[in-house]
């Protein structure tokens, strides 16, 4: 399993966006692809008085695993209606409106009592004491934001899981952990009774992640689960297995198939197979093959070339989850001086304006 360090609350990220904001992952309107020259890896380039390597993942070849929840935000009461006087039995008076039928009440908040009902909901209750002179009224506490889940992007991740085959995990439990996680309720078997007073206060967030290591702290999400069987935590891009962008299976993990940061829909140009097959509500093996050996040789241009070359028996579903561009990238850069080594990863968002925006960085090792 991971690390102690690797299960501890993981730096908060440089960008002050809530995740789980986004709409609907959007269609990029311009292909990327790993034939690209962003996408070459660099190994040991000369760089000032050192050497320089660096490697690019696309984030939007996976799948954003807040969009597991749908945000519900608060209801807002609507202002009471000005009383309209009623028309006497004997018609309606010069200069008056008729009476308008009553507007449709607002539904009540989530766990609001109404206070037209006090005698059954609300007993004894107070009217609220307005504020004295020269004193700030305190405002009303706002109801905080709901994130339930999303049941067909529950399937999804099940599915990746169970793809992934790594030994002594069971793919139906572990959903249910992440999503007791995630979701705002304290329904489920997963919950703060099961974890206990951890030292590190890791306890469910009950909203999406920040960062995708937080999913170490979800239960039963192991070292080989979210780094991949045989994977270590962190290290030198000399130090990981040859290969990389060809692995075999059981060296793929959860870091490699889900992302935060995306809000693209999933690239079918540089998803990984596992991405791919946990997008598909029935397995069809035969097709994840004849996309991946597409794209190791070249690109779809847009979805239309995509039907062409593909689309016969693709299901509905599966092409409306799938794009042709990215909007965020991933880069892991190691810098050598003599003996010293340093690595840093960052998350780099790119919007349809070319404009570049760091995300998050963090210093690896």
């Amino acid at each position: 399993e991971g690390s102690a360090e690797s299960r501890t609350p993981p730096p908060k990220p440089v960008a002050t966006r809530r995740p789980g904001q986004a709409n609907a992952p959007r269609d990029i309107p311009y292909p990327d692809h790993y034939g690209e020259d962003w996408a070459k890896e660099r190994v040991m380039e000369p760089f000032g008085p050192g050497y320089l390597t660096l490697k690019v993942i696309d984030e939007s070849g996976k799948i954003n695993i807040n969009t597991l929840m749908k945000e519900i935000k608060p209801v807002t009461a609507a202002p009471s209606p000005t009383a309209v006087p009623a028309a006497s039995q004997g018609g309606q008076p010069p200069g008056t409106a008729a009476e308008e039928p009553s507007p449709t009440p607002v539904p009540r908040k989530w766990g609001q009592r109404d206070i037209k009902r006090s005698g059954e909901e609300n007993p004894g209750e107070k009217a609220p004491e307005k504020p004295a002179a020269g004193e700030e009224e305190t405002p009303p506490e706002q109801e905080p934001v709901r994130y339930v889940v999303d049941k067909k992007v529950e399937k999804d991740i099940m599915r990746l899981i169970k793809t992934l085959d790594v030994r002594s995990v069971d793919p139906e439990k572990v959903t249910a952990a992440i999503v007791d996680w995630m979701d705002s309720n304290d329904e489920g078997d997963w919950e703060d009774d099961e974890y206990g007073d951890t030292p590190d206060g890791s306890l469910p967030k009950n909203a999406p992640l920040e960062v995708i290591s937080e999913l170490l702290m979800v239960h039963g999400v192991t070292g080989d689960l979210f780094f991949g069987t045989g994977q270590p935590e962190s290290a030198f891009l000399d130090e990981q297995k040859p290969g990389t962008k060809k692995r075999q299976r059981g060296g793929v993990g959860l870091r490699d198939c889900l992302t935060v940061y995306s809000k693209a829909k999933v690239n079918v140009n540089t998803a990984p197979p596992e991405v791919l097959t946990s997008l598909l509500e029935e397995e069809n093996e035969s097709l994840v093959k004849e996309i991946v050996s597409y794209t190791q040789k070249d690109y779809f241009e847009d979805l239309t070339q995509f039907d062409e070359k593909i689309g016969e028996h693709t299901p509905a579903s599966f092409r409306a989850r799938i794009g042709v561009g990215s909007d965020c990238v991933q880069i892991i850069a190691e810098g050598q001086v003599n003996d010293a080594r340093k690595q840093i990863r960052a998350y780099v968002a790119r919007d349809d304006k070319a404009v570049m925006r760091v995300l998050y960085w963090r210093i690896e090792r």
